[in-house]
């Protein structure tokens, strides 16, 4: 996974190729109870759409194995989606 310029800090960008790879995985995230919203453009420069993992004191090794298997699984998931027609123009 891409996590961009990271810098270790509690917020960690995940980036993605286009912006609806971005807000699939947000919102399959979003349905297992992981919030970790979708950012594009205009929010951030057009070619680095990124969904934002949160980080506290509060989150487990569980936690980070959890998310990473869910954005893993929701990529794969997007990616066998045919693609005509679901990107825009």
């Amino acid at each position: 996974m891409d996590t961009g310029d990271a810098i270790g800090e509690a917020v960690i960008p995940i980036l993605f190729d286009g912006p609806e790879e971005c807000v699939f995985v947000a919102g399959a995230l979003m349905e297992q109870g992981i919030y970790a919203p979708p950012v594009v453009h205009v929010g951030i420069p057009k070619d680095a759409p990124r969904v934002r993992c949160f980080l506290s004191a509060k989150h487990d090794r569980k936690d980070f194995e959890r998310t990473v298997q869910a954005i893993v699984k929701a990529r794969e998931a997007f990616r066998a989606i045919p693609q005509e027609g679901l990107r825009a123009s």
